[in-house]
């Protein structure tokens, strides 16, 4: 497994009196918990839009907008939130992909 920060590789450590990936990079304890998550293919004249993602969220790279929904949140306010919050676009949904 991968860490979702910096990219590092993990291994299984105790953590809180369980084992847990822990990134051998950065230290980063990996949820394994699961989460509900939203990613979204923006198009316009024929052309899927990516964005340049940074250190903090992901290793570096180009990706689609999106990332985990809060509780409670719908799929589709997810979605919406992301793209304005990652690109400043308001959207309009259209066909759910997978």
């Amino acid at each position: 497994m991968r860490c979702h920060r910096c990219g590092g590789l993990t291994e299984e450590r105790l953590t809180d009196g369980r084992t847990r990936p822990v990134c051998r990079a950065c230290g980063l304890v990996i949820s394994t918990i699961p989460k509900l998550a939203v990613a979204v293919v923006l198009e316009r004249d024929g052309k899927v839009l990516l964005g340049k993602r940074g250190r903090a969220r992901a290793p570096p790279g180009s990706g689609l907008p999106g990332w985990v929904c809060r509780t409670g949140e719908r799929s589709e306010d997810a979605a919406v939130r992301e793209v304005r919050e990652e690109t400043g676009y308001s959207i309009e949904l259209g066909p759910l992909i997978s």
